[in-house]
């Protein structure tokens, strides 16, 4: 069955884009400050799933035309005089999803499955399942790291070595056990802005590439936290007075952490995929402020 690429297409909502859909994955680009799917940290605010999964308004069916009355020169020639029409034919096993029995209906299109989530002040590219047989051979690659790698923008306080890797364990939650955790990260520009302080007549930032092994709580948040370059804009785990320094000098509230580009084999076609977020505007200005290129914030 042939793939269908939507560049631009509003879900329920006009803020949801969708990047990639076909009749087995959804790929948009979750806006900051909504969750993923509702939890009992989003105070029965509208999540992403909500959007998704509310059918549109449709105004009601016109009534159907009444049917010809077949001639004998237009008649199936199996058919008798008065005989409905034969039925439509179905799919054939050549493109049938591989878990769908003969006779199945398609894959409902309003129920979704995610992939992986997105921490609500983190927007960008984000894969959705939609039917359980999808999402399950997604979920056995994203458990095995086979196959899926997502690339994250961050901005930094402080100057950052060329490249490393952050191997520390992180806990789900207080007393829960520590589990491996594993973030890659490349410094992809510096810069040094004349914003004193009280400690220092300048102030330092690098914008990162990171890309997560594993998928712990907060994890690329936490990991730079550790490493002593908290993400711009993070009031959980960053730096409050660079925080305020930041936000003052640019503008800029948000966290800026983006979820910029998801490569993966697709689950049922096999095809490489590899899916780029829109340019964001907070990204966008911080290039400018900072005189970093934007196509290290567009590409």
């Amino acid at each position: 069955m042939p793939l269908r690429i939507s560049p631009e297409s509003a879900i329920g909502q006009s803020r949801i884009t969708v990047l990639y859909e076909d009749r087995y994955i959804l790929v948009v680009e979750k806006p900051p400050g909504i969750h993923v799917h509702p939890t009992k940290l989003s105070r029965r605010e509208t999540s992403l799933l909500d959007i998704r999964q509310t059918p549109p308004p449709t105004a009601p069916p016109a009534p159907p035309p009444p049917s010809p009355r077949l001639s004998n020169s237009n008649r199936h020639p199996n058919q008798a005089p008065g005989d409905s029409p034969p039925p439509s034919p179905r799919l054939s096993d050549s493109n049938r999803h591989p878990n769908e029995a003969p006779g199945d209906s398609p894959p409902p299109s309003r129920r979704l499955y995610p992939a992986h989530r997105l921490d609500r002040p983190t927007g960008g590219v984000l894969l959705l399942a939609k039917d359980a047989e999808t999402a399950s051979i997604l979920g056995e690659r994203m458990r095995n790291r086979e196959g899926i790698t997502k690339h994250y923008l961050a901005a930094v306080r402080g100057w950052m070595e060329d490249s490393g890797t952050i191997e520390r364990p992180l806990r789900q939650a207080p007393g829960k056990p520590e589990r491996r955790a594993l973030t890659h990260w490349r410094t992809l520009a510096r810069c040094e802005a004349p914003w004193p302080d009280g400690r220092f007549p300048t102030c330092r930032f690098s914008l990162l590439e990171c890309i997560p092994e594993t998928g712990r709580y907060h994890q690329i948040r936490r990991h730079l936290r550790g490493a002593a370059h908290p993400v711009m804009g993070d009031i959980a785990h960053g730096d409050n007075t660079r925080n305020r320094i930041w936000t003052a000098r640019t503008g800029l509230e948000g966290l800026m952490l983006r979820a910029h580009r998801l490569t993966f084999i697709h689950p049922v076609t096999n095809a490489p995929l590899r899916l780029t977020a829109p340019p964001d505007p907070d990204f966008l200005k911080a290039a400018r402020l900072l005189s970093w290129p934007p196509r290290l914030v567009t590409e």
